[in-house]
């Protein structure tokens, strides 16, 4: 089993139109729900590929019980703590002829240290019987910016891999505790190092600093560019999959999917960025994570690359 902690539980509602326009009235041409939380998405993606999951996080409220929801259809097993006030809802914006993507995250629940001690029990109670831990989101109000860190301690107490994705104060706080793995965007990876990331060469350069301090895995995503990586002793790229987003939406929650099951089964990081690559194109034709259909997995993996270093990568230029 995969364990999943996403500590700020929420829904996105992606809205589509043409033409964005200040102080007028839009009409979306589609309005479709998704699930709000990087750990969220990735429990959904590796449970429609058929691994048994258990996910946890400070919810409530009404989009709480719907994130809940969507993730049991999946056969995900659920075990939010409830925190005061509601999940939160998070709104995208998908601008379809001008081809850009924005996202307006909004406050979600507040909780305090008696739902961190609860939250921090179930996850030690639950490492006994799990394969790797996902750490992904966002952290809510009222929570410590050294949760993360001390749920990767627990985890390698028990000699559980895990797997971390998310950004700012979380991020430079969680990396000291070593993660297995850490998968960074850009923007991310350039607040962790204090720096910024000009071309795939600093990026292959940033990834190989990272895996540096203490982690086996560090895949640094590039949106349109693809991604790098390092690990198993050498450098990676990826090309982005050779497809038209109808969203990008969750994709790098799929890649950290790839990533969870790889490390949960003892797989190299190659063949584990390949998969994650497959789910993410899967999820990015349909348009959101909800709709994601795994029988296009495997369509995909004959269609995506990894290669070593940039010896069959494209310009250096981000």
């Amino acid at each position: 089993m995969i364990a999943v902690v996403n500590p700020n539980v929420g829904m996105d509602y992606l809205l589509y139109f043409k033409g964005f326009r200040k102080n007028a009235t839009l009409r979306a041409s589609r309005a479709e729900w998704g699930l709000g939380g990087k750990g969220l998405v990735s429990a959904y993606v590796m449970a429609s590929l058929g691994w048994p999951v258990w996910i946890t996080g400070f919810s409530g409220g009404i989009f709480g019980e719907m994130a809940e929801r969507i993730l049991r259809s999946r056969g995900v097993e659920v075990e939010f703590v409830e925190a005061h006030g509601a999940a939160r809802l998070n709104v995208v914006l998908k601008d379809e002829e001008e081809d850009w993507q924005s996202t307006i995250t909004a406050p979600g629940v507040v909780m305090d240290k008696g739902h961190e001690k609860e939250l921090l029990a179930l996850v030690e109670a639950r490492l006994k019987t799990v394969s790797c831990l996902v750490l992904g989101g966002s952290l809510p109000h009222g929570c410590g910016h050294d949760l993360y860190r001390e749920l990767i301690g627990l985890a390698a107490k028990r000699g559980v891999p895990s797997i971390l994705d998310t950004s700012g104060e979380a991020l430079r706080e969680a990396t000291k505790a070593r993660p297995t793995a850490v998968k960074p965007n850009q923007y991310e990876a350039e607040e962790l190092l204090g720096r910024k990331i000009t071309g795939l060469e600093e990026a292959l350069q940033a990834a190989e600093e990272i895996h540096g301090t203490g982690m086996r895995w560090v895949v640094i995503t590039l949106g349109a560019r693809g991604l790098v990586a390092f690990g198993d002793g050498q450098a990676w790229y990826a090309w982005p999959p050779p497809l038209r987003p109808r969203s990008t939406a969750g994709a790098g929650d799929a890649v950290v999917a790839g990533l969870a099951i790889g490390l949960a089964s003892g797989w190299g990081i190659e063949r584990a960025l390949k998969l994650g690559l497959a789910a993410a194109a899967a999820l990015m034709e349909r348009g959101d994570p909800v709709g994601f259909d795994p029988d296009r997995v495997n369509f995909w993996l004959q269609r995506v690359s990894v290669f070593p270093s940039l010896s069959k990568g494209p310009s250096s230029a981000l």
